[in-house]
């Protein structure tokens, strides 16, 4: 039995305040975003639809692009993602499967006509003609597309419970964990992702868990084995949920030697047992569906080469500014419903701020050897953020998807990174200054975007 202190419990309860306001703000925009009007939520949709029916992995749709994308009805309509993995929507056809056995009237079949005004006229936030502006409205015959959206906004809670885990990892005082699980929740963005139809979901809590462990094994070297396992289970099951988990793959295998630096002999069993379930989890996959394996050919025959023209500044610049403000922290809709750019500026300066103050500190730990656990717990989380995003952008070079939420699956270092250097030259009140001061604003940040951005956005005047 575990008993809690007196000094924790008040520490548990602002986890439990904030983990019920994430449900709240999720549920807030699952039904204030109108149907279909979250990015390629109709492709997601319909590879949910199809799994739900064939418990196999979508078919190639065999409809290609042929004019820009806000024109290409056909197109955005279609099952356009059929060459992602399908574990990450295992969930998701879960529920719809479950839906369509109760209430099989409430989920919609069509896709709605596409507001052809969208392209022409900066006003028109919708991709798609839906009935009226009134919120309760435009989900009549959509009831179930809101009931799965919902259910997955409640998996966000995985990536919380990851981050508060690793917080307390690192900070017994369970200060960090609060404010650092605070920042994940209120991030507007995640809020958002979350309360829609996608693998997005799954995939950050699978990778929120294989950072965790990672994280543990540094503290817990006695369980290597035990822990390689479980890590072998996850980033194999990560990879078949969305292929921007390959990112932080590499950290589940650096966690092994790192955890006994001084022990290179102790490294080869581990290593074993994280790769043979990472293996048969992929061998039974792509083994076992043909439809698998065309998607993965297809991905590596026409995703992965670069274009010349990524590699100018008017590219460049404007991934940049899309991948690490605009589509990071808030751009809703289809990324065109966006509050002001001020608030995102101000985020990305602090936590700028707060990993330079993180990274200074570990070299100091480094030059005087202190708490090596925690140290290397640092390095691993700071380098998923480095490889995370170096992939990404590295993605963009052949496809053009600066997408801020193929981030996501490093939220957890994303949140622990910026804090844990103040954490250390902070005293209490200090902390708890700081601890205030950014999950409020984080928080107040998000309930700007719901309440002056995305409902004046759908509801007040558009068509």
């Amino acid at each position: 039995m575990i008993v809690m202190s007196t000094a924790s419990t008040p520490h548990r309860l602002l986890l439990i305040l904030i983990y019920c306001i994430y449900c709240l703000l999720a549920t807030m925009y699952a039904v204030l975003v109108p149907p279909w009007e979250a990015p390629d939520e109709p492709a997601h949709y319909r590879y949910v639809s199809e799994l739900a029916s064939r418990w196999r992995p979508a078919v190639n749709s065999g409809i290609r692009q042929k004019a820009s994308f806000a024109k290409d009805y056909d197109f955005i309509s279609s099952n356009y993602e059929w060459t992602y993995p399908a574990l990450g929507y295992v969930p998701a056809a879960l529920a719809y499967a479950t839906i369509h056995a109760l209430a099989p009237q409430s989920l919609p079949t069509n896709i709605p006509p596409q507001n052809t005004r969208y392209s022409q006229d900066s006003k028109q936030l919708n991709l798609f003609l839906h009935p009226n502006n009134r919120v309760w409205d435009v989900w009549y015959g959509n009831e179930g597309l809101l009931a799965i959206r919902i259910f997955l906004a409640l998996w966000g809670l995985g990536v919380l419970y990851a981050t508060t885990r690793v917080g307390n990892l690192l900070d017994s005082s369970g200060l960090l964990a609060v404010v650092a699980s605070g920042l994940v929740a209120f991030l507007p963005q995640f809020t958002f992702i979350n309360a829609s139809v996608r693998s997005d979901t799954i995939t950050n809590v699978v990778a929120g868990f294989t950072l965790l462990l990672a994280v543990q094994l540094q503290f817990r070297p006695n369980q290597i084995n035990r822990s390689a396992l479980v890590l072998g289970i996850l980033i194999g099951a990560g990879t078949l949920c969305k292929y921007t988990f390959l990112f932080i793959l590499p950290i589940a295998i650096i966690a092994i030697p790192l955890s006994q630096p001084r022990f290179p002999t102790s490294w080869t069993k581990p290593l074993f047992c994280m790769l043979i379930p990472f293996a048969i989890l992929i061998g039974a996959y792509y083994l076992s569906f043909e439809e698998a394996r065309i998607a993965l050919a297809y991905t590596l025959n026409n995703s992965l080469t670069p274009k010349s023209a990524a590699f100018f500044w008017e590219h460049l610049g404007l991934a940049l500014e899309l991948f690490f403000i605009t589509l990071f922290y808030a751009g809703f809709g289809w990324a065109n419903v966006i509050p002001p750019a001020a608030w995102a500026r101000l985020a990305l300066g602090a936590w700028l701020i707060g990993t330079i103050i993180t990274l200074v500190q570990a070299f100091k730990w480094i030059k005087i050897q202190n708490s090596p656990a925690a140290l290397r717990a640092i390095v691993l989380l700071t380098l998923s953020l480095l490889f995370a995003i170096t992939g990404v952008f590295g993605l963009n070079l052949s496809q053009f998807q600066p997408q801020g939420r193929f981030l996501f699956p490093t939220l957890v270092a994303w949140a622990i990174v910026c804090l844990w250097g103040a954490w250390q030259i902070l005293s209490l009140r200090g902390k708890i200054i700081l601890g205030i001061s950014s999950v409020g604003f984080m928080l107040a940040f998000n309930l700007y975007a719901i309440f002056f951005t995305l409902i004046p956005a759908y509801y007040h005047g558009i068509p």
